[in-house]
């Protein structure tokens, strides 16, 4: 197991001298500029990093640096192995820095025995489902105060015209309080405008949770099944990061209808019965998140049963070139 100061030795060497005495080699605090923090707990013994976080979010960009870092750190120790090996052999040659290069010849040296991160817990589903339902409410909310906004404004524009009317008019009659009422509803169009600007930042910010909690998703499920770069991917493609709230469709919908294609689409077994059906006109905005919540629910247990395909290998025939004679 490596320890903290193997992992992350250019910023312990940046933190000022009392942090620095009172860091461990067993555990590290980072804090975000959000004010979230994540810690890291390495137990040598179970070999086990426990990872934990105030939020469901912050755990993305601090799983993924290390597990970047671990594997750095082994890939370069296996290199060394390699190269000290082939010097004993009489074959020392420069190590291409490919890793196609290190897997190739891992067999040749000794001692070397491929990495493996392992996930053996469950996959997050209650933390990654309430930060997916704090998206699909701010989203509901939005729509909503945009509605009142739009209503408020023809009602504005139909009390000018009154307005207008009566001023254009030679013999003015009273206005029977419809001044009034264009102030009223005046008013109400700067508090709904006002309200609709917060939670559209509301769901900026839950947007931007969501990605790096969609993030984390596939990192866990990349590690758990032993799931090559190349299917994480394709994944990617239908259980996207990439969070994106338009006025027609939004992350929920598309996914959903993606997710369910995938699992139909690229399935060993399927039977009916496990799936909503994928909609074949255009996808509005549900109005709850129980249909996504199955559909990646059943994703990963295809996934986990090595049910669904996601890289198929294509060879392109080769055409023969006539010879010249």
């Amino acid at each position: 197991m490596l320890t903290t100061e193997q992992l992350f030795e250019e910023v312990i060497e940046s933190i000022n001298a009392e942090w620095r005495t009172a860091a461990t080699s067993s555990s590290m605090t980072f804090q975000y500029c959000d004010g979230s923090d994540v810690t890291m707990l390495i137990s040598k013994n179970a070999g086990r990093y426990r990872i934990q976080s105030s939020t469901f979010e912050a755990l993305w960009l601090f799983t993924s640096e290390l597990v970047k870092r671990i594997k750095t750190y082994y890939n370069q120790q296996d290199q060394a192995k390699i190269q000290q090996h082939r010097q004993e052999k009489g074959r020392a040659r420069k190590v291409d820095d490919d890793e196609n290069d290190l897997d190739e010849h891992v067999d040749q040296a000794p001692n070397v025995e491929p990495l493996s991160i392992t996930f053996d817990e469950g996959l997050p589903y209650r933390s990654f489902f309430e930060v997916v339902d704090s998206h699909l409410e701010a989203r509901l909310s939005v729509q909503a105060e945009s509605e009142k906004l739009k209503n408020l404004s023809a009602q504005i524009r139909s009390i000018q015209k009154r307005l207008l009317v009566r001023f254009k008019e030679r013999n003015p009659t009273p206005l029977n309080n419809i001044d009034t009422l264009f102030e009223e509803s005046y008013r109400s169009m700067l508090e709904t405008s006002k309200r609709l600007e917060n939670q559209q930042a509301k769901l900026n910010q839950s947007s931007a949770a969501l990605s790096c909690s969609v993030h984390l998703i596939l990192l866990l499920v990349q590690i758990k099944h032993s799931l090559p770069d190349r299917d994480i991917d394709v994944l990617k493609e239908y259980l996207s990061p990439n969070v994106s709230d338009g006025d027609e469709q939004g992350w929920e919908e598309t996914t959903e209808a993606a997710v369910n294609w995938l699992v139909r689409t690229n399935s060993k077994s399927v039977s009916a019965k496990d799936l909503v059906q994928v909609p074949s006109g255009s996808v509005e905005m549900p109005k709850d998140t129980s249909n996504l919540k199955r559909a990646i629910v059943t994703l990963n247990s295809r996934l986990q049963n090595g049910d669904v395909v996601l890289y198929k290998e294509t060879k392109a025939k080769e055409k023969k070139k006539p010879q010249k004679k």
